[in-house]
């Protein structure tokens, strides 16, 4: 639900936002960033086969440029 909803509020600032609207969502970004990095470390505990999943789709894609937050895949159990 905080990917969707930091999605939407990056579509919806315009061009013309002011430094402070970019700034709440740079920190949501961040938030959502550490969040999902700490997701991926307490998944691998509980769920080994995710680690060689997560590494093969991480070394196929560009690895010259950081991911967005919202755009990292989860690999949630069905």
């Amino acid at each position: 639900l905080p990917r969707h909803q930091l999605l939407r509020d990056l579509s919806v600032l315009g061009d013309h936002a002011t430094d402070l609207q970019c700034s709440k969502l740079q920190d949501r970004t961040n938030v959502l960033q550490c969040k999902v990095e700490q997701w991926c470390e307490v998944q691998v505990l509980y769920m080994p086969s995710v680690a060689p999943v997560r590494s093969s789709h991480s070394s196929s894609s560009n690895t010259s440029k950081e991911e967005k937050a919202y755009k990292i895949r989860l690999w949630l159990p069905s």
